[in-house]
């Protein structure tokens, strides 16, 4: 999957449009956003940060295809917690 098919499978999940998108991301028009997800122009490496905020993606995963959602980031952030209160379980014993 290329950056730009990332790019748009991230923002119809989130359920934006890409004038929607462009609105979030300042001075970005929905044919910047189309031009990103037809891969004609990459976006700059802060519009890139902007997007992977906005879409609550990881931006190496929306860069690269490295990693997956915020559903692979949300279950590490429960499972550390989980760790972290089995500790303090242990500690307070």
């Amino acid at each position: 999957m290329s950056i730009g098919e990332r790019l748009k499978k991230s923002r119809l999940n989130k359920g934006l449009t890409q004038s929607q998108l462009g609105e979030q991301i300042e001075g970005v028009t929905r044919a910047s956003v189309s031009k990103w997800e037809k891969e004609i122009v990459k976006p700059s490496g802060e519009n890139l940060l902007r997007c992977s905020n906005v879409l609550e993606v990881d931006p190496n995963w929306l860069q690269f295809g490295t990693r997956k959602t915020t559903d692979q980031l949300t279950l590490r952030k429960k499972i550390a917690s989980k760790i972290v209160e089995l500790l303090n379980q242990l500690i307070f014993v």
